[in-house]
C-alpha cells in the first residue's frame, strides 16, 4: 500500500473465559422499557428533530462517481468525547468542511465517553452536533454510544433500551444517508435493496421482566428488534449495518464495539458478532461479484490490542493475547475472506485511540499482506485522517494524518 506502519500501545483488558465468551445469541432479550407517556411524548420530540436535521442535510448527497475516479473521505472516531472537547471537536468539523474534495464523513463510533449520561436528550445533542457538516455523516456505534450506559455514572440503563433508541433515531432511514445511497443488513434480511426499516419502539412485549431501564421504576419489557422478528430473516434490525460502493470499492460497516467480558453483556456481544460475521461475508461476496478493487470494513472494535512483531510480542510480553478475547472468530473471518479476495482490504477501528497503520493480520504464522488496518485519533487527540483511494494504482489505499490548527496545544 505504500504507508508507513505506525505502531502503538494498546489500553489493556481482562480475559473473559471462552464459555462465557460462546454465550448463546439466540437468548430471547424482553428488557425494552415501556416510558411512561411523558416520556414517549418527549422521545417522539426527540426523534422529529433528528429526522428534520437529516431533512436538512439532504442538500449535502455524495453522487456515485465513476468507479476509475479518485475517492476521498475523512475517517474520525472516538470524539468528542467531552464536553470539554466541543470547541476542538467544531474546528475538526470545520477543518473537514475545508475540503470540498471530501465525499463523506466516517465517524467510528464512541460520540462521547462511557461516564457521560445517556438520556434521549444527551444522545441527540451528540449526534446532531454533527448537522454543521455539508457533506454525508456516516456512523458505525461504539461502546461508549449505548453499551456502556448500563455503568451507574452513566445512568444505569438498560442496554437493550438504549440501542433501540439510537437504532430508531440515528438510523431512521437506513437506505439514505444525508443522501448517500446505502444498503443495510435489516432491508438486505427483509429481502429489500434499498434497506428500508422503519424500526419502531413498540410496546407490544415479549413477558414482564423487570429492567432497571432510565431508572424510573420496574416497567414492562418489550420487543427491542434485535433480531428475532419472525418471518423477516435473522438480523432485520440492524439496521446500522449498512454497504455501499463507489470507486471500484466496497465500504461496510459492521457493528462491534470493545469491552472485556467483565462487564456482562457477553450474550450482546455474542449477537452482535453474529450479525457482523453474516454482513462481513455479504460484503465480500458483492466485492467479488462485481469485480471491486477493494474492501473497507468500519467498525468501533479493534481486535488486536497488543501488536507488534511477533518475536517482540513474545519477548516483551509473552502472556498478553495476540488477538483480543471475544474477537477470535472476527480475526478467523478476515483471514478467511482477505485470502479468498484478490485486492485490498482495510479494517477501519477505533476503540484504543491511538492514530496508526499497520499490518497485524496473519494467518497462522504467515502475515496476510493485503490486510491493513488503520485507527482513527481519538480523545484527548482531536484530528482526522483523509482516505484517498485510487482506482487506476496498486496501492489502492492512502492515509494522510490531518492535525487540525489550534487542536494541538
Amino acid at each position: 500500500l505504500g504507508i508507513s506502519l505506525v505502531l502503538g500501545a494498546c489500553l489493556q483488558t481482562a480475559c473473559a473465559s471462552e464459555a462465557h465468551l460462546n454465550a448463546s445469541a439466540t437468548q430471547q432479550h424482553a428488557t425494552l422499557v415501556q416510558a411512561e407517556n411523558t416520556m414517549l411524548a418527549n422521545d417522539s420530540q426527540q426523534l422529529s428533530k433528528a429526522k428534520l436535521a437529516t431533512s436538512n442535510r439532504l442538500a449535502k448527497s455524495s453522487h456515485a462517481r465513476p468507479s476509475n475516479e479518485p475517492l476521498a473521505f475523512a475517517l474520525i472516531g472516538d470524539n468528542p468525547y467531552t464536553d470539554e472537547n466541543q470547541q476542538k471537536y467544531e474546528r475538526l468539523l470545520d477543518d473537514i468542511n475545508a475540503n470540498p474534495d471530501l465525499a463523506w464523513v466516517l465517524h467510528l463510533g464512541d460520540l462521547k465517553s462511557s461516564s457521560l449520561g445517556c438520556s434521549d436528550e444527551t444522545l441527540m445533542q451528540v449526534w446532531q452536533r454533527h448537522d454543521r457538516l455539508n457533506m454525508p455523516f456516516v456512523l458505525t456505534p461504539g461502546d461508549n454510544d449505548w453499551f456502556d450506559c448500563k455503568r451507574p455514572a452513566a445512568g444505569n440503563w438498560d442496554r437493550w433500551e438504549r440501542l433501540a433508541f439510537i437504532r430508531q433515531a440515528w438510523f431512521h432511514d437506513p437506505g439514505n444517508i444525508d443522501g448517500l445511497a446505502v444498503v443495510s443488513q435489516a432491508g438486505a434480511s427483509m429481502g429489500s435493496d434499498h434497506g428500508k426499516h422503519n424500526n419502531k419502539i413498540s410496546d407490544k412485549t415479549n413477558g414482564n421482566n423487570k429492567s432497571n431501564g432510565n431508572g424510573n421504576g420496574n416497567n414492562k419489557g418489550s420487543n427491542n428488534g434485535h433480531g428475532n422478528d419472525k418471518g423477516h430473516g435473522k438480523f432485520t434490525d440492524y439496521v446500522e449495518n449498512v454497504r455501499w460502493q463507489q470507486s471500484g470499492v466496497v465500504f461496510v460497516n459492521i457493528h462491534l464495539v470493545g469491552i472485556t467480558g467483565l462487564e456482562g453483556g457477553l450474550d450482546l456481544h455474542a449477537e452482535l458478532m453474529q450479525a457482523a460475521l453474516a454482513w462481513l461475508e455479504e460484503a465480500f461476496n458483492v466485492a467479488r461479484q462485481s469485480g471491486a478493487k477493494g474492501v473497507f470494513i468500519a467498525t468501533q472494535a479493534d481486535p488486536w490490542l497488543f501488536s507488534a512483531e511477533r518475536e517482540v510480542m513474545d519477548f516483551f510480553c509473552s502472556d498478553c493475547p495476540w488477538i483480543r478475547p471475544g474477537y477470535e472468530a472476527l480475526d478467523e473471518a478476515l483471514v478467511k475472506h482477505t485470502r479468498a479476495f484478490a485486492g485490498q482490504v482495510v479494517l477501519a477501528v477505533g476503540d484504543t485511540h491511538i492514530f496508526r497503520v499497520d499490518k497485524p493480520l496473519y494467518d497462522g504464522e504467515q502475515l496476510v499482506h493485503n490486510f491493513t488496518r488503520v485507527e482513527t485519533f481519538g480523545h484527548p487527540s482531536v484530528h482526522w485522517i483523509k482516505v484517498v483511494v485510487h482506482p487506476g494504482s496498486r496501492h489502492l489505499f492512502e492515509f494522510h494524518q490531518q492535525l487540525v490548527p489550534g487542536n494541538t496545544d
